[in-house]
């Protein structure tokens, strides 16, 4: 989970995943809390066609040039440091909350990102 040969950022990623049958169902609301407020999380939710519909941490700038779905994006490009990413605000220092539009039955993955 913990990649150490990286530098932080590498962080440690969980994968959750919920299987949505009932069609009648239309959002989520997800919230994360931990104790260390020296901890950050991003979190994604994916959509059964493998998007990512909804995350913590909005696009900001990065949306509108490279059609980004976050900030929190570990490719590169010419805006990024060759992989990295920016610090994510949280709801505040030890919580954040996701709301996800569920638009269609299937399994939806919350990808989880601790820095």
């Amino acid at each position: 989970a913990f990649d150490m040969t990286s530098r932080y950022m590498a962080g440690d990623w969980r994968q959750y995943y919920f299987d949505i049958q009932d069609r009648t169902i239309n959002a989520a609301t997800i919230n994360l809390e931990w104790e260390n407020d020296d901890t950050n999380f991003s979190v994604f939710m994916v959509d059964p066609q493998g998007k990512i519909v909804q995350t913590n941490f909005p696009p900001g700038v990065f949306g509108h040039f490279w059609g980004w779905p976050t900030t929190d994006w570990l490719g590169t490009s010419e805006f990024s440091s060759g992989g990295g990413f920016f610090p994510v605000k949280n709801k505040d220092n030890t919580s954040t909350v996701l709301y996800a539009p569920i638009n269609q039955t299937g399994t939806y993955t919350l990808l989880v990102h601790s820095t």
